[in-house]
């Protein structure tokens, strides 16, 4: 029998979305919608970052939410939180894979935007006895929303500034 927390295949047992959502105190109705989304978005995101590249799915993102993360502070830090919840819970046990750090953080940034949350997609990168290793997280008032809060001590951020679609955007 397997443990509890892992299934035969040595993954970790499913979470339901509702103990999820209880325990970032979020509201489940409408996580339960944002969760349906989400697993048309996450695979709809994947197929445009392959068919099209970072740059131009990140630039159209940003203009379809720019204005409304003009507007302000959505509903406030906590539902910003519950919208962080959902997305890392969907991607970490409702897909039949896990998706990267740049998928998960690119649709977390999307969703908060579009409803009003002035956040941040950060890059960031290392190089530890090796390769370069890149990383992506989403941040909101500098609070990091889908990682450890010292991600910026492992990897160095670096500036989305000539592709990042700011205010100006349409």
């Amino acid at each position: 029998m397997a443990s509890r927390g892992a299934d035969r295949g040595g993954r970790r047992a499913p979470v339901p979305l509702d103990a999820t959502c209880a325990a970032a105190g979020c509201d489940a109705p409408r996580d339960r919608l944002l969760a349906i989304q989400l697993l048309a978005l996450l695979p709809a995101l994947a197929a445009a970052l392959r068919a099209c590249g970072f740059r131009r799915v990140y630039t159209a993102l940003g203009r379809m939410s720019a204005r409304r993360a003009r507007r302000g502070a959505g509903r406030g830090a906590g539902a910003a939180e519950c919208v962080a919840a959902v997305v890392v819970h969907v991607n970490r046990h409702a897909l039949p894979y896990q998706s990267k750090c740049l998928l998960e953080s690119l649709s977390l940034w999307f969703l908060l935007r579009r409803r009003g949350f002035p956040a941040d997609l950060v890059l960031g990168a290392r190089t530890l006895l090796g390769p370069l290793e890149a990383h992506a997280w989403v941040e909101l008032d500098g609070r990091v929303l889908n990682d450890t809060a010292d991600v910026r001590d492992v990897y160095e951020p670096f500036s989305l500034g000539s592709i990042a679609p700011g205010p100006g955007s349409r």
